[in-house]
């Protein structure tokens, strides 16, 4: 299981263990807050039966039987009513002797106490029925007051028996709860114990890594982290780690290997280098010879090229002579271009007019034709 399940389960326990003590403590102290309200309400109980009873043998023998000690007598009564039936079916309840003042919620009785104040409500039917026959004088007051001394012990006696079951019911509450805390505790030191394994587990894969790492960054490649899962599946976070760093340290080892391969081999061709750089040296003297010859015939290549340079410099400004030459011819030629095309125009108009003049020739050469002609005839 990964270990942040584990310690997320842990912490969980741990917090529900709290929570779960934190709810039952206030449950139990609400409880107890109850339970206290029923015993002391059942506790007046007893002292109210005998408060009663003396009361009305008070009344019985005060003189004229007063309406103070029946009103009193009815009172008493009339508290212990109420409270015995909110013991029995929840309800208000009297905190005094006074009806008309601070009313209780009380809750209902739990068993066996509830069983047992039924039994004390049976009691008390048939004795509030002889003291009401007191009061009232409606009966026989010998035979009720027999019957009052003899059973108000007896409703005592069950009033304690359940008032000791509401103290046993309270005190069995206060057991579960130290029962119940003593089992939260026991779990929330056996997951504390849990927690501290797991973490005292963590930190030893820690520190063995931490130790080789150590051995491997002094040069001892072979070291490898634990990794116990070999098939990978399930893995937690620290097998996890430890085949990760094992693949690494693996791959490390090679590269390496594979440097130092290539080291020996960048050696041997270093010593092949040096060879060769020897023989450069060499050729680089046979070179260097060479170059001082070749760096004389470049001088004398040099100071022909001044001479060829100012050949060209010559030529340069012959051609530049010829250039404005052939500029000047090109000018008399467009000027003699210019006058032929004048001439020929003039040869134009000169050929027009020698047609002219030739037809009008024969114009003169046919009339002279014709004068002949009439020469001759004269003639």
């Amino acid at each position: 299981m990964p270990i942040r399940y584990k310690l997320g389960l842990i912490a969980g326990g741990l917090s529900s263990i709290i929570l779960f003590m934190f709810v039952v403590t206030w449950y139990t102290t609400t409880a107890q807050k109850t339970d206290g309200l029923l015993i002391n309400l059942a506790g007046r109980q007893r002292m109210l039966s005998q408060k009663m009873s003396k009361e009305i043998l008070m009344f019985s023998v005060a003189p004229g039987k007063n309406d103070s000690g029946a009103t009193d007598v009815k009172n008493t009564m009339q508290v212990f009513e109420i409270t015995l039936m909110a013991l029995l079916n929840s309800g208000k309840a009297p905190m005094s002797l006074n009806l008309s003042e601070v009313m209780a919620n009380c809750p209902k009785a739990e068993e066996p106490a509830h069983t047992q104040l039924l039994k004390v409500q049976d009691l008390w039917t048939a004795f509030s029925q002889r003291m009401d026959q007191v009061i009232s004088g409606t009966g026989d007051d010998e035979k009720n007051l027999e019957f009052i001394n003899q059973n108000n012990l007896a409703l005592l006696k069950e009033m304690n028996t359940a008032v000791g079951m509401l103290q046993k019911i309270s005190e069995k509450k206060i057991q579960n709860l130290l029962l119940f805390q003593t089992i939260c505790l026991v779990a929330g030191i056996l997951l504390m114990i849990l927690s501290v394994i797991q973490i005292y587990g963590i930190v030893k894969q820690l520190m063995e890594a931490a130790a080789n790492a150590v051995e491997m960054s002094k040069g001892d490649l072979t070291k490898r982290f634990r990794s116990e899962n070999k098939n990978g599946k399930n893995r937690n976070e620290m097998e996890f780690l430890g085949h990760n760093l094992n693949i690494f340290a693996t791959s490390l080892q090679d590269s390496i290997r594979q440097i130092s391969t290539q080291a020996n081999s960048l050696n041997d061709s270093s010593t092949d280098m040096t060879r060769v750089a020897q023989e450069l040296t060499a050729e680089s003297k046979i070179s260097d010879g060479k170059t001082r010859s070749v760096a004389q015939n470049a001088e004398q290549m040099s100071e022909d090229m001044n001479a060829v340079a100012a050949a060209m410099e010559e030529l340069t400004t012959n051609t530049r002579q010829i250039a404005d030459s052939t500029t000047r011819m090109n000018t008399t030629i467009k000027e003699i271009s210019q006058g032929t095309e004048k001439a020929g125009q003039i040869s134009e108009k000169a050929v027009a007019k020698v047609d002219s003049a030739s037809s009008r020739v024969d114009d003169l050469g046919n009339a002279a034709q014709k004068i002949g002609l009439v020469s001759e005839t004269i003639n």
